[in-house]
């Protein structure tokens, strides 16, 4: 689902179909410290993919925004 999610928030053709964030994390109790371990494995990916320092940012900020509807709900 992660990719369906970033494919279709970046412009591609696919469309996300599954849950709203804050209903798919709901009662995982999701930690902020779990939440950024897997920030870091995201960018850690990015920078092994020869993904560039814009698209990086994007998704960092698309992380970001997404935290509160994520972790502890």
């Amino acid at each position: 689902m992660v990719t369906e999610f970033f494919i279709s928030g970046s412009g591609g053709p696919d469309v996300y179909k599954g849950k709203d964030m804050r209903t798919a994390h709901q009662n995982m109790n999701i930690s902020v410290n779990e939440y950024m371990a897997a920030v870091d494995d995201v960018m850690a990916a990015l920078d092994k993919n020869g993904i560039g320092q814009r698209e990086k940012e994007e998704v960092l900020f698309i992380f970001y925004s997404l935290r509160p509807d994520v972790v502890r709900v």
